[in-house]
């Protein structure tokens, strides 16, 4: 149909089966938020995704596996600090975490939020990789809210 749009989704659009499935070149030129890329040289990425192989023979597929690793670590560090196993001990002391370092981003929890400050990563589809756009930290969104038209919501959810 001779359509040339980007196409712009979010973390669900974290897949190798986005370009097997919508084929080449029509995934070209599609972009998407998602946790963190797998294919980042950062030390703790790489370690992360040499475990991952070693243990299950093959790469993450997205990065859920990283952002489920990084939960598992968040709340272990949250009881740790909270020296207790009660509920409400550790929501509070996840609401306290400030610099937590995950292999997604940094991440803390500001004035009760229960939102994370954290960084989002943008992909690019090119040909057929996916391949690191550009990688935001909150902070640089609100700082520069008008110039690329985002928009940041605090909500306590």
């Amino acid at each position: 149909m001779g359509v040339d749009t980007p196409v712009i989704g979010g973390d669900g659009y974290d897949t190798p089966d986005l370009v097997k499935l919508g084929g080449v070149p029509q995934t070209n030129n599609t972009y998407f938020t998602t946790h963190v890329s797998l294919g980042n040289t950062d030390g703790s990425v790489t370690k992360f995704v040499d475990a991952y192989k070693s243990k299950y023979n093959k790469e993450p597929e997205n990065a859920f596996a990283a952002l489920a690793y990084d939960t598992m670590y968040l709340i272990a560090d949250a009881i740790k600090r909270a020296g207790s196993d009660d509920p409400t001990a550790i929501r509070d002391a996840l609401l306290k975490t400030d610099g937590f370092k995950g292999v997604t981003g940094t991440i803390s929890y500001k004035d009760g939020s229960r939102v994370p400050l954290k960084s989002v990563t943008i992909m690019k589809v090119i040909m057929v990789s996916l391949s690191l756009l550009k990688k935001f930290f909150q902070t640089s969104w609100l700082e520069q809210e008008g110039k690329y038209g985002l928009h940041w919501y605090k909500h306590d959810r």
